[in-house]
């Protein structure tokens, strides 16, 4: 005494268009277009219906990769082996803040968008104009700068595809300026002669904290 029918878009990738049924139900139409509303209010009319699966259509011909699927506020995600990010360096010092870092993104399918993105955890935003195109391998491959008032602090880069589910994000730390070492050699005679001033008394301190320091 059940009924049963698959709803489907009329426009596969056209979620909020029209939507149609492959069987006559509720006073339904087989095939026939349809609102969301319309299909909502026929199939809530009198025992609301049940939903008993729900899937991904393919029209004949064309070839798909699901990742994950969101519905009634849940998602599903199939693993697929996960992609991976690099940068050239993982640091910068403030003074080289500007310099150039090229950003790895692997894992992704042939010919897939792939989307980089920066932020601190707080705020972000895209990187370039468009998304990058993966290689034959699955890589893609963008460069990034940051600002020149960009401040210290933890910031993160991410790749991920135009869903946003299949993705990864890794750290980027932006430090002080170091002090550089002056890189000179000690002579010999200087070590002795602090061993004889260090039973002098305060000269040899002295010689012993900038030494120390250098």
């Amino acid at each position: 005494d059940r009924e049963f029918t698959t709803l489907r878009p009329v426009v596969a990738d056209d979620l909020w268009g029209l939507w149609t049924t492959s069987r006559s139900v509720a006073g339904l139409t087989a095939n026939a277009p349809y609102t969301v509303a319309q299909l909502v209010a026929a199939l809530d009319a009198g025992e609301a219906a049940k939903v008993l699966a729900f899937g991904v259509f393919v029209n004949a011909g064309d070839t798909v990769l699901v990742r994950g699927i969101s519905f009634n506020g849940d998602d599903y995600l199939f693993y697929t082996g996960e992609p991976t990010l690099t940068a050239s360096v993982t640091s910068l010092e403030l003074k080289n803040v500007t310099q150039p870092i090229t950003l790895t993104a692997s894992g992704f399918q042939p010919g897939q968008d792939v989307y980089f993105g920066v932020g601190n955890g707080g705020s972000g935003g895209g990187i370039g104009d468009a998304p990058v195109v993966a290689d034959a391998s699955g890589v893609a491959t963008v460069q990034y700068s940051f600002p020149a008032d960009t401040e210290l602090g933890t910031y993160y880069f991410s790749a991920a595809d135009e869903s946003g589910y299949f993705g990864v994000s890794i750290e980027f730390t932006v430090i002080a300026n170091q002090l550089a070492a002056t890189g000179e050699g000690v002579n010999p005679w200087f070590l002795g002669a602090g061993i004889l001033l260090a039973l002098g008394g305060t000269g040899a301190i002295i010689f012993a904290r900038r030494a120390k320091k250098a």
